[in-house]
């Protein structure tokens, strides 16, 4: 995992957004105050990928992390994995009712983002995948606590495997031994319950079997005849009951046959009607003809009548239209010549509007040309007048500037001296500053160095005396255990001997048992340790804090007298810098007495004497040489009035010979329109002309139109009286033929029309005859049928009882026969499935009791530490073997890390594999021990991920020269390893070695600033 980018907004005490961006970097120092959010980075990066923080419990809320007074948390992560890059981003909310909480997981491909989960356990569970690693492994191979691995290998057997065991999260197995330990609680109580279930079962016994087994048998061989009885019983009263149902099928088929015959009258009238519907049919088609021409007579003759009527209004219309015509047209004659008059006046006033168009184009070219020139005459006197005025002014800055000039003098010789020194003044008074600070910080840590020898007394003391509490535990708690073990053995002996007989083979010594010859055994009572262990338990937690209390109190000493050191030196060479910069200003100044704040004061009067000089000087030339400027823009500015002047009076005269002329237009074209424009007199004569060319045409049309209708009227007129006389003849010639027709089909026109029927009707009439002579040919049939089958045989509902009765009978002893039988195989069938149950309970129980004894055991060796020694001492050599090769590459193969006789010691190559404990090793050679530990588990426990990535805390409170270079460069060798290496650091000369990332805290809250190395 390659971290890229993280962006935070109101987490922990960064309230307003910071981005830190890490592209461009690869080693780099994590600086900043206490307390400013150089670790909240970390936490934000594990809160952006699983939504925890390393350092809160897992369930703890956003409450616990968002910035104090923010309503919002928002964390963003960008990282890269083989290639692939994403960005994870979680959101926080505070709402009144309760809070909301968002996540999203991105893939990042060519600067677009795609989603991949949206669900906050969704996108924990997809960053596990691609991580390949888990909460707690991320925390534990990613964010390396290095000042943790420094006490690791410098602490004794039990302290490291403490420290061990929290690095590796070995935390697991206690909670492994309380589910073992519930596992086999679970187990006995399971072997308890099929214990009662087993007793419960109620096995009958063999000689039970055997005896319902011969009596099935039994059943079995009765069952047949029985079953035999009740098939003779049940066809002797099937065949009777079919007798009685074809009696009486056959009483029911004759009352059918004479119900059918009562309608035999109605289906003859049914059958004439039907012919003579079928007679009629045949002339129909006659009659069709003959209605067909009598209609055709009614509609002709009325069309007729229709078209004589039109004909006459026809005749009156056209009379009409031919007087209108005549007198449109002596109108339009009248009118012509007054028209043509009209338009040739208009011709002429048109010719005179162009003339005045132009003269008003030409009028407005000169009127703008005037106005121009009006205002370049305006322009040229302001322009006059202001140089006139710039002038006077200049004039008199020269006055005033020379008069300046008189007043101010250079600063000479002792400016340039003061300005030489100007800038070691500062750096002197910084200097005495310095000095006066680190006086104070020295006296400080003296301070400091007697409160912290004071406790480490304290905690040395309390270390001894809970070091003698530990080992007199310790000692109690090994005299009940063996105690406990003699009783536990004496009581398997004495379990052993009540199994065995005189003459047995005992299977612990092989040996032949005799009774007269054992020896009695010893009479120890076992002892209660719960009470031990949990007193021992208290005082290893004990001696542990008073461990560690003397580590920190010894630590922290060394850690004062450091400082002093450190404040001694810089003291020193705060006085030696102020002495030496004092001289080299006096041999500037030429004087050994001199005040810091009365030469600064002396260069401040001086510059300002100088500048004041060079500025009048500089005032007084400007001055001059804008007079002889304003001197020949007068000259210019005279040139420029006289010239628009002139032009002025010429535009003026054009403007009025143009508006004579066009007054003169104006005139004659008023003569002929009296006011009125060209076009709307145009407009006007040429709605005239076409209104009155409108009016004759339209007279035109009309009568054109009246007469083509009296024409067509005529036409048609003469056409429909030779329709009426053909309608007529052929409608006469129809009826004859019509009622020959009828006379010879011995109809009249009334009796033919009530004989009609449609086809639907016929059909339906001849199918109720064809229904009613089938329904008698089947009747008679099936009534012929049920007598042969009948005979001379009768029954009655008597016999048929007592055949019923037979039936029950036989069906009763069989329904019996069977209930035993079924009851007899079902108890068979029990009896069998109880001893299954009891063989399959006795397998589980002795598989429940095997897991019960396996989970017992394993709780007791998970309670004993035993399991968990062997898994950190194997996982302790494969970390030593681990660490030792990168530590060769951090020290160019001269250490090697061995584990001696409980404790680490390393071999130096380089002289002849000298071997000596690491307690000795220097500050730089420890950092590289701890530092190859580090990264040696984090390798372990990432199980094969890609850590791209890296955090470390280097746990050091300062460095000396010599250990400062010598973890600078084992530093700079991670740089080689293609990985983004982060130092969590408060040594200050750490971290100007490397680009930083500064963390600045503030009221307004935390800031990075990230500086280029």
């Amino acid at each position: 995992m390659r971290a890229l980018e993280l962006s935070l907004e109101g987490f922990t005490s960064f309230r307003s957004r910071q981005t830190l961006d890490f592209s461009d970097l690869d080693l780099f120092a994590i600086t900043g105050a206490t307390g400013a959010g150089k670790t909240s980075l970390l936490d934000a990066m594990t809160y952006a990928l699983y939504g925890h923080v390393a350092r809160y419990n897992k369930d703890a809320s956003a409450k616990e992390i968002v910035s104090l007074g923010s309503q919002n948390l928002k964390v963003s992560f960008r990282f890269s994995v083989r290639g692939v890059e994403y960005r994870v981003t979680r959101t926080w909310r505070d709402r009144p009712k309760s809070p909301e909480s968002k996540a999203i997981l991105e893939r990042v491909q060519n600067g677009t983002a795609e989603k991949l989960e949206t669900k906050e356990k969704s996108v924990s569970k997809r960053v596990e995948q691609i991580l390949g690693m888990d909460y707690e492994t991320f925390t534990r191979v990613i964010l390396l606590p290095q000042g943790k691995f420094d006490e690791f290998i410098k602490g004794n057997k039990v302290k490291r495997r403490d420290i061990l065991r929290d690095l590796a999260g070995f935390q697991i197995f206690e909670t492994m031994r309380q589910q073992a330990q519930e596992q086999a609680n679970k187990f006995k109580q399971e072997y308890q319950i099929l214990e009662r279930q087993l007793e419960a079962l109620q096995l009958p016994t063999d000689e039970e079997v055997a005896a319902k087994q011969q009596e099935f048998q039994k059943i079995e061989q009765q069952i047949p005849s029985f079953n035999e009885a009740v098939v003779k019983a049940q066809k002797a009263l099937d065949n009777e009951e079919k007798l009685l149902k074809d009696i009486l099928r056959l009483s029911s088929l004759q009352t059918d046959f004479n119900k059918h015959n009562a309608k035999k009258d109605d289906i003859k009238n049914l059958t004439l009607r039907l012919q003579q519907a079928r007679e009629a049919d045949q002339i129909k088609d006659r009659y069709a003809l003959v209605k067909t021409a009598r209609e055709t007579y009614k509609k002709v003759k009325a069309t007729a009548i229709t078209i004589q009527q039109r004909l006459s209004q026809a005749k009156k219309q056209l009379e009409q239209q031919k007087a209108h015509l005549e007198e449109v047209t002596v109108q339009s004659n009248q009118m012509e010549p007054h028209l043509k008059a009209r338009e040739e006046a208009l011709n002429s006033a048109k010719k005179y509007e162009e003339q005045r168009q132009q003269y008003q184009i030409e009028l407005t070219r000169v009127n703008n040309n005037w106005k121009q020139r009006q205002a370049n005459l305006e322009i040229a006197k302001q322009e006059l007048k202001n140089v006139e005025n710039q002038l006077q002014n200049a004039e008199t800055e020269v006055v005033e500037a020379e008069k300046a000039l008189l007043q101010y003098s250079p600063g000479g010789t002792r400016l340039e001296q003061l300005r030489e020194v100007s800038s070691q003044l500062g750096y002197y008074q910084s200097l005495q500053e310095q000095t006066l600070k680190s006086r104070q910080k020295l006296e400080k840590t003296l301070l400091d160095k007697q409160k912290a020898e004071k406790k480490y007394q304290e905690a040395a003391d309390k270390f001894k005396q809970t070091q003698q509490v530990l080992q007199e535990k310790q000692r109690l708690l090994q005299e009940a255990e063996e105690a406990n073990r003699l009783a536990l053995q004496s009581n398997h002996a004495a379990a052993l001997r009540q199994t065995l007989h005189d003459g047995d083979t005992c299977p612990v010594c092989n040996g032949t048992y005799r009774e007269t010859e054992l020896l009695p055994l010893p009479e120890v009572e076992q002892v209660e340790t719960a009470e031990l262990n949990s007193q021992q338990e208290t005082a290893e937690k004990e001696y542990k804090a008073a461990d560690k209390a003397v580590t920190k109190a010894e630590a922290t000493v060394e850690n004062y007298k450091q400082k002093e050191l450190e404040s001694q030196q810089e003291l020193a060479e705060h006085e030696v810098k102020l002495n030496n910069l004092k001289q080299e200003i006096s041999v500037v100044l030429q004087t050994k007495s001199w005040e810091v704040d009365v030469l600064r004061q002396e260069l401040e009067e001086l510059q300002q004497s100088d500048r004041q000089y060079h500025e009048a000087l500089a005032q007084q030339k400007e001055a001059a040489a804008q007079v002889r400027e304003t001197q020949q823009a007068l000259e210019a500015a005279n040139k420029a009035h006289t010239t628009a002047l002139v032009e002025h009076d010429t535009s003026q005269e054009e403007v009025k010979r143009w508006e004579q002329q066009l007054q003169q237009v104006e005139s004659q074209i008023r003569e002929i329109t009296e006011g009125r424009s060209c076009a709307e007199l145009q407009a006007e004569l040429e709605e005239e002309r076409q209104k009155l060319e409108k009016k004759l045409q339209q007279a035109t049309k009309s009568h054109q139109a009246a007469d083509r209708s009296c024409v067509e009227c005529d036409t048609e007129d003469k056409k429909a009286s030779d329709d009426v006389d053909a309608a007529y003849s052929h409608r006469e010639q129809l009826q004859t033929e019509w009622e020959v027709a009828l006379v010879s089909a011995g109809f009249t026109e009334e009796t033919f029309l009530s004989a009609q029927a449609d086809s639907p009707q016929q059909v339906r009439w001849q199918k109720e005859i064809t229904d009613y002579d089938s329904t008698k040919v089947r009747l008679e049939t099936q009534i012929e049928e049920v007598k042969s089958l009948v005979g001379d045989r009768t029954t009655n509902e008597s016999t048929l009882n007592s055949l019923r009765d037979e039936k029950t009978t036989a069906e009763a002893q069989l329904n019996q026969a069977q209930n035993q039988r079924a009851n007899l195989m079902a108890w068979l069938q029990d009896a069998q499935s109880k001893q299954k149950q009891v063989e399959k309970q006795q397998a589980e129980l002795a598989v429940v009791k095997t897991q019960a004894e396996t989970y017992t055991t394993l709780a007791n060796n998970l309670k004993n530490n035993e399991f968990q020694a062997f898994i950190l001492e194997h996982l302790e050599t494969e970390l030593v073997t681990r660490a030792t090769n990168v530590l060769q590459e951090l020290t160019d193969s001269r250490y090697t890390l061995k584990i001696q006789d409980g404790d680490y010691r390393v071999e130096d190559n380089w002289n002849g594999g000298e071997s000596r404990r690491v307690q000795t090793l220097s500050g730089g050679e420890t950092f590289a021990a701890s530092l190859s530990m580090a990264l040696a588990l984090s390798e372990r426990l990432s199980m094969g991920a890609e850590l791209g990535s890296l955090f470390l805390d280097e746990g050091f409170g300062t460095l000396d020269t010599e250990t400062l270079e010598t973890v600078h460069q084992i530093l700079e060798s991670l740089r080689q390893q293609d990985r983004l290496i982060g130092i969590i650091t408060h040594v200050k000369a750490l971290g100007e070695r490397l680009p930083q990332v500064k963390v600045y805290k503030s009221p307004e809250g935390s800031r990075i600033e990230v500086e280029a190395f």
